[in-house]
C-alpha cells in the first residue's frame, strides 16, 4: 500500500469516526479496507489513488459481500488515468460508486450530498421532473418555447419531464438559469447490489485444504458461497449467515486474519469461525471459534457444525 493510500485511509478513517460512525480497518490485501458502521446503516470501502486500478475480481467480492451481508460499497479515490475525481460527482467502477473525499467530507460532515454522477458520454445530473414540470405550467410555457429557448430539442425536454433518464450538465445549467430555481436532485451513493451469477464453483478451488473443508460444509448440508480477495474464504448459509476463514498455520498474518474477521462479524452481527490444520488449537481466538481439521472430519450435518460453533463460542 503506497504512502497516498495510507495517508488517505487515515483522513477517510477520520471523517467517518467525526460523523459518528464505528470503524473497523481491514489492513491485508482485500477487496475492501475499511468498514464503517453507524445504526444499521453499513459500508465496506474500498480506498484506492486510481480507480482504473480497481480490478473486476475486486469489483465481483465487494459486490458480493454486500448481496450477502446486507451492507453498501464504496470507492473512494483521487483520480482517474486522466484526471482529477471532481468534488461532488459519483463516478462508477465495476458496478460499485466511486467519490472523492471532499464529496465524502461534504455529505457526512456538511450535509452536501453529491448532485453529478459520471457515465458514457459526460457528466449527468438527476432532475425533479415533477417540480420542472410545474413550474413551466405555471409559468403558461409550452416544451417548444422552452426547448428553443434554451436549444434543446422538444423530445429532449419532454424526456426531462416524463422519465428518470439523466440530464447532461451542461443541460441542467440551462434549465437552472432559465427558471431560476434548483431542479436537481442528490445522487445517491448507496445501490443495491443484485446477486451475481458468476459464482466460483467448489470444485474449481485451487488450494486443497480450502477445497477439501467446503466441500466438507457443502456436503453437510450448508450453501457454501467461496470468496477471493477477503480476510475469510466462504460465506456460509443455513439459518444464519457464517463467515469462514480456512489456515494452515498460527501465523502471525492468520492471527490477524482472525482479527479483521471478528471485528466484521461483530459489526454485520453474524458468527464467524476459522477451521485450522493444526497439531494442537484453542477453542477461539478474538473470540472466533476455532475448528480443527480433525473435528471437521467427524461431522455428519449442519447440527454437528453448529453445536461445535456455538459451544466454542460460549467459551
Amino acid at each position: 500500500m503506497s504512502r497516498e493510500v495510507i495517508d488517505l485511509t487515515k483522513s477517510i478513517t477520520d471523517i467517518f469516526k467525526k460523523a459518528g460512525f464505528e470503524v473497523s480497518l481491514c489492513d491485508i490485501r482485500s477487496c475492501y479496507d475499511i468498514m464503517a458502521k453507524r445504526g444499521l446503516f453499513s459500508l465496506i470501502v474500498k480506498v484506492l489513488s486510481n480507480i482504473d486500478s480497481f480490478s473486476s475480481e475486486h469489483g465481483i467480492e465487494m459486490r458480493k459481500l454486500a448481496y450477502y451481508f446486507n451492507v453498501f460499497p464504496l470507492i473512494i479515490a483521487y483520480k482517474t488515468k486522466s484526471e482529477v475525481l471532481e468534488e461532488g460527482t459519483v463516478y462508477n467502477r465495476e458496478g460499485v460508486p466511486v467519490i472523492s473525499i471532499e464529496s465524502l467530507e461534504n455529505l457526512l460532515l456538511n450535509d452536501i450530498p453529491p448532485l453529478v454522477y459520471s457515465d458514457r458520454g459526460g457528466l449527468y445530473v438527476k432532475i425533479d421532473r415533477e417540480r420542472l414540470k410545474e413550474e413551466r405550467e405555471k409559468r403558461g410555457l409550452s416544451l417548444g418555447y422552452v426547448a428553443d429557448a434554451l436549444r434543446i430539442s422538444k423530445s429532449a425536454l419532454y424526456e426531462y419531464e416524463n422519465t428518470e433518464k439523466g440530464v447532461l450538465l451542461e443541460n441542467a445549467i440551462k434549465l437552472e438559469k432559465f427558471f431560476d430555481i434548483p431542479v436537481t436532485k442528490p445522487v445517491s451513493i448507496l445501490r443495491k447490489i443484485e446477486k451475481d451469477t458468476g459464482e466460483i464453483k467448489l470444485e474449481d478451488l485451487k488450494k486443497a485444504l480450502e477445497r477439501n473443508i467446503l466441500l466438507k460444509l457443502h456436503n453437510a448440508g450448508f450453501k457454501v458461497v467461496p470468496t477471493e480477495k477477503t480476510p475469510f474464504n466462504a460465506v456460509v448459509k443455513e439459518r444464519n449467515i457464517i463467515i469462514t476463514g480456512i489456515g494452515e498455520s498460527s501465523s502471525r498474518l492468520l492471527k490477524k486474519r482472525i482479527r479483521i474477521v471478528h471485528e466484521f462479524s461483530m459489526m454485520i452481527e453474524k458468527d464467524a469461525m476459522f477451521i485450522v490444520d493444526l497439531k494442537k488449537n484453542p477453542e477461539n481466538i478474538e473470540g472466533v471459534p476455532i475448528l480443527s481439521k480433525k473435528e471437521l472430519e467427524k461431522i455428519k450435518d449442519v447440527e454437528d457444525i453448529l453445536y461445535l460453533l456455538y459451544s466454542k463460542k460460549t467459551d
